[in-house]
């Protein structure tokens, strides 16, 4: 705008006595290391974005850390969280395959442990390992899924290392069948005990 434009006035006002939201913009600069000049509004638009830039991979880096850090989600801190070309939100997968990936990487199967709730009963109820049926225990060692696993998987038993690899892109199409099949047989072994 014009200099004799009362908006540009009353902006430039506001930027000299650093009122409501240029104390903000103040505070985000010092916070991210980022020095903002108020007498160049020439460079403001490029500031605001190299701002945004900064707060998103600050928050994606906290984000990331509690999601290594975590206790109840068994298999988080071994998780793949930047897959680059590994990405399953492609074109080439169908919803229900990303659905499915998307479930078992964040721990989200309808299994009987569940993270942040508290379940009266946490076991497998299929096998007679008495193991928490977790993420780990459905991919990994669940003896009455294991012809699943060695069809889909190529072996009856997978260590943490191994379903690591899985819920990080080794074989996306082969995880997905593995576990769409292995729920369906879980589902009708429990519908048929009662």
């Amino acid at each position: 705008m014009a200099n004799d434009r009362l908006p540009k006035k009353i902006a430039l006002y506001l930027l000299e006595e650093k009122a409501q939201c240029f104390k903000k913009w103040q505070s985000l600069s010092v916070e991210h290391s980022l020095p903002i000049s108020f007498a160049n509004m020439s460079c403001w638009k490029d500031w605001q974005q190299s701002i945004i830039m900064k707060i998103e991979n600050a928050t994606w880096y906290q984000l990331l850390s509690k999601a290594q850090q975590s206790n109840v989600r068994r298999s988080y801190p071994q998780l793949n969280h930047n897959l680059g070309n590994l990405n399953y939100f492609k074109n080439s997968f169908s919803i229900e395959q990303i659905s499915f990936i998307f479930r078992a990487r964040g721990e989200l199967l309808n299994l009987n442990y569940k993270p942040h709730i508290v379940t009266p009963s946490d076991r497998c109820p299929i096998c007679n390992l008495n193991s928490e049926e977790n993420i780990l225990h459905f991919l990994g060692e669940c003896p009455i899924l294991r012809e699943y696993r060695l069809l889909y998987l190529g072996k009856g038993i997978l260590n943490q290392y191994e379903i690591s690899e899985y819920l990080n892109g080794k074989n996306w199409f082969n995880l997905f069948n593995y576990i769409k099949s292995a729920l369906n047989y879980r589902m009708q072994i429990l519908e048929e005990r009662f």
